[in-house]
Order: structure tokens, then sequence, then C-alpha cells
């Protein structure tokens, strides 16, 4: 089975959904992403790159981001793992 890397961007403000990053199974893109999941001022508008990899076809689960009150803004197709 060939795998792929998917990247998706999630937008929100507060407290960054962590549980999320197992139930997707993704983890931050770059250092700069982690800066953003953690960094909460009142009402500031944060966006989060995040990777995981899987089959082809995967996606973020975004009714469960929204959920959070986090929308996913991105979803790139994925990209084979050589």
């Amino acid at each position: 089975m060939k795998l792929y890397y998917h990247r998706f961007t999630v937008e929100g403000t507060g407290h960054f959904p962590h549980d999320m990053l197992r139930y997707d199974g993704c983890w931050p893109s770059t250092s700069e992403d982690v800066v953003s999941m953690d960094f909460e001022e009142d009402g500031m508008r944060r966006r989060v790159t995040l990777t995981t990899i899987g089959h082809k076809d995967r996606t973020a689960t975004v009714a469960r981001w929204q959920s959070f009150g986090w929308n996913v803004i991105h979803n790139e197709k994925g990209t084979e793992v050589t």
C-alpha cells in the first residue's frame, strides 16, 4: 500500500484542541505551528498547519474540528511518501 503525506490548515481562536492531533493522527508541520498552537491571546485568530500520513484520499475530520470552534481552511492533496 502506498502512503501519502497530507497537510491541512486549521484556523481558530482560544484553546487549541490538542486531542485532535491524536484523533486525526497528525502533528504540527513547523516549529512556528507549534508556537501558534499554544499561543493564546484574547480573540486572536491563529492558523496552524498540520501533517499526517495515510492513504491517498485521507482528509481532516472537518466536522469534529468545527465542534471545537476551529475550521479547516485548507486541505492539500497527498504527496506520495518515497
